[in-house]
């Protein structure tokens, strides 16, 4: 038995330690719908995170769901991973 998960959901709870903070964007960008699927996307931005961008992709036609959750460190951080 095959037990559905909310990616996206998931993924911001574990990365609740870090506090994220919603980043402003255009609106239209957070939800696409069009005839073959739908495009969902949030950003934020935490302590030593650039930004955190969750984005779900669903193919209405398949019902594939695909979904992200990808995070940049910020300068500092990447410039002192770098140097490890």
């Amino acid at each position: 038995m095959t037990a559905a998960i909310d990616f996206v959901d998931h993924a911001k709870k574990c990365m609740g330690a870090f506090s994220l903070v919603p980043v402003a964007f255009d609106p239209k960008l957070a939800r696409i719908e069009v005839e073959g699927g739908t495009i969902a996307l949030d950003l934020f931005t935490a302590d030593k995170l650039e930004k955190v961008v969750f984005c779900t992709i669903l193919m209405h036609e398949t019902g594939v769901v695909e979904s992200t959750a990808m995070a940049w460190p910020d300068y500092a951080e990447r410039y002192a991973f770098m140097q490890a």
